[in-house]
């Protein structure tokens, strides 16, 4: 939890980049997905590679 201080500075990044997601069609949903793939894809990439700490 952020307190109000906080919550203000990092609200002034995040919010331009939500309103261009929202605008851009993205959805919640697929935001899930698309995240959910990078961290498989990053996995498949760096286990083999014994880079477990990345």
């Amino acid at each position: 939890m952020l307190n109000i201080f906080a919550r203000a500075s990092v609200s002034r990044v995040t919010d331009p980049m939500g309103k261009v997601l929202v605008r851009a069609g993205l959805t919640p949903n697929a935001m899930t997905v698309i995240g959910t793939a990078g961290a498989v894809l990053c996995a498949l990439g760096f286990f083999p590679n014994d880079m477990l700490l990345w």
